[in-house]
């Protein structure tokens, strides 16, 4: 994803095909991360983070996921700036997991989206800042997106220092 803004800000292109070798390795690495459905879960390799706490373990996050979908679509760009030949069924794999996103992660009654999915495709009912990349790459539904944000932007989720990985209202806060 950083590579891809890099170039698409800079217009350098030939770091891209300098560094080529290493966003084949990065995309080969993720591309072993994907599930059924596409979508990207980190549960051989660990987090990169320690914020989760009581939310753990969790089979799938929405926020790693998104990343695996906003890397899939940025991996796309690089091959097209580069004139690498891009797979005919990128384009259509991209499209199907950003709607595979709502699919899993979506939580109609609550109006937010789950934090992630336990072993059985069961959400985490947890509203929390962790779903914010997500929507910022805008990979989901506007509306959903809304309806999310309207629950974060509450009290209970801000704080004088930022906001709240959970809700203070949660009691696993």
């Amino acid at each position: 994803i950083a590579f891809d803004d890099y170039v698409t800000h800079s217009g350098d292109v030939e770091f891209d095909r300098q560094k080529w070798p290493s966003l084949e390795k990065a995309y080969a690495f993720l591309r072993g991360t994907l599930n059924s459905d596409h979508l990207a879960r980190n549960e051989t390799f660990g987090h990169g983070w320690v914020e989760g706490g009581p939310l753990y373990p969790a089979h799938m996050e929405f926020y790693q996921a998104g990343l695996g979908v906003a890397a899939m679509h940025a991996w796309s760009r690089l091959l097209q700036a580069t004139n690498h030949e891009q797979p005919a069924a990128l384009d259509r794999e991209i499209s199907a997991t950003r709607a595979q996103l709502d699919k899993v992660f979506w939580m109609p009654q609550q109006k937010h989206y789950a934090f992630g999915v336990d072993n059985h495709g069961v959400p985490f009912d947890a509203p929390t800042v962790l779903t914010m990349v997500p929507m910022w790459f805008g990979l989901v539904d506007e509306e959903h997106t809304q309806a999310n944000l309207d629950e974060l932007a509450g009290p209970t989720h801000q704080a004088d220092w930022g906001m709240r990985i959970l809700s203070s209202s949660d009691g696993r806060y």
